[in-house]
């Protein structure tokens, strides 16, 4: 099938590192992939929408209940969670429409078919998804960000090994000046900054660093700055009050506004994904830490990193992707104090790698072996996929009505069958 449309589906009213790379390749492809026509489905409102307003993007306005009509000739892209429910939202000619499912958040399958300490789905049909994920993967209709990403499915659904094409996340370099790397660092006060969306999931984080940077501020003097808003903000800043170091919500910046920021306030970056290598290609230092199922005091949690260790995992264990370089808060604040200008250089060196042109340049190599690999076979897969996705999420709300009357050993006794 030749592909003449590509159709970004993210509606969304937020901003995030998953709207910033549909965004930023949106307009990588308007600039530079002429033969392709790019539409983007968003809200009549939507962050997207108002982002690419002087691009050359045709919109489809996205309403709930209110399914889109997919042209011929096109590659729908959507996030990897949307496989379950994505034939909810468009019509298309299933002969002449192709799909990419992009993995961008490690909870993108996981929580589908895990729920309250059970598996929603037996080990049978996990398996029959993790060769359907399989074989999507090789054929280029799921898409990964990393080159050992795939570990993140095989506990879920067993999934085999795979020499991968990744499509990375790409920053827009070009459009800002060029940086002039510190290589000092005044400990008389220590910015550090906090950039990413506030909801429920991130809030464990904030309120992590929010402990995290409470024991250090018995030595130092600190504070902390939040880019940044969503629904948990009004938490977040009553939490705040508890904590004796200055903390600062400076609401959402972006574009110009979010360099000159990063640029003269700040010392630490603290985020992960597309908010680390934010704040790396401007020259400042990031301690990474990911996603976490609860808050943690001080000193409990060994799970930080620097961004440009974030791919140094122990071969002897991949299935776990345990970074050897990974330790405290504390180890890792002390390791940028103790020489900032190597840990500037080298968080600077490893964000400009995801420039427009290398990232575009594997997108377009995709969408070129979508165009020869996508077959009857891919279909049949994400139909499979899709259904026990389905009949998983079903489950998850029968376990949400019986939990009350239902033990916890009878529910797991009913899903296994």
């Amino acid at each position: 099938m030749k592909i003449k449309n590509i159709v970004f589906f993210f509606p969304s009213k937020q901003t995030g590192g998953a709207q910033y790379l549909f965004i930023r390749y949106s307009i990588f492809l308007c600039k530079y992939a002429p033969q392709y026509k790019v539409m983007y489905v968003d809200y009549a409102d939507g962050f997207a929408k108002k982002q690419l307003m002087n691009e050359n993007v045709f919109f489809y306005e996205y309403k709930q209940h209110s399914k889109i009509r997919i042209p011929n000739d096109s590659v729908v892209i959507f996030q990897l969670n949307r496989i379950s429910d994505f034939k909810n939202e468009i019509e298309y000619d299933v002969q002449h429409t192709s799909f990419m499912f992009w993995y961008l958040h490690v909870t993108n399958l996981h929580d589908q078919v895990f729920a309250r300490g059970v598996y929603l789905l037996n080990k049978k049909d996990r398996k029959k998804i993790g060769n359907c994920i399989d074989y999507l993967i090789d054929n280029d209709t799921i898409k990964l960000m990393g080159k050992t990403d795939y570990f993140d499915f095989n506990k879920d659904f067993f999934i085999g090994s795979h020499d991968v094409d990744i499509i990375p996340y790409i920053l827009p370099i070009d459009n800002f000046p060029a940086v002039q790397l510190r290589t000092t660092l005044s400990l008389d006060s220590v910015r550090f900054c906090w950039l990413g969306r506030l909801d429920e999931e991130k809030s464990r984080n904030i309120v992590t660093y929010f402990n995290e940077i409470e024991e250090l501020h018995k030595q130092y003097s600190v504070s902390l700055s939040i880019i940044g808003v969503g629904p948990a903000m009004s938490l977040l800043k009553a939490e705040a009050k508890k904590y004796s170091f200055p903390i600062f919500f400076v609401g959402e910046k972006r574009d110009a506004e979010l360099d000159s920021y990063i640029r003269n306030n700040v010392d630490i970056g603290l985020a992960s994904g597309t908010s680390s290598l934010e704040f790396g290609f401007r020259g400042v230092p990031v301690i990474e830490q990911w996603v976490i199922s609860q808050i943690y005091n001080s000193g409990e949690c060994r799970d930080y990193t620097h961004v440009y260790d974030r791919y140094k995992y122990d071969e002897r264990d991949l299935v776990n992707k345990i970074n050897v370089t990974q330790n405290t808060f504390l180890n890792k604040f002390e390791e940028i104090i103790s020489n900032y200008s190597a840990t500037t250089q080298k968080s600077y060196e490893f964000s400009i790698q995801y420039t427009p042109e290398t990232g575009g340049k594997k997108f377009l190599d995709s969408i070129r072996k979508l165009e020869c690999l996508y077959s009857v076979n891919s279909v049949r897969s994400i139909d499979i996929m899709s259904s026990l996705l389905i009949k998983a999420n079903l489950r998850r709300e029968f376990l949400s009505r019986a939990k009350q009357i239902l033990s916890l050993r009878t529910i797991r006794e009913l899903i296994s069958k």
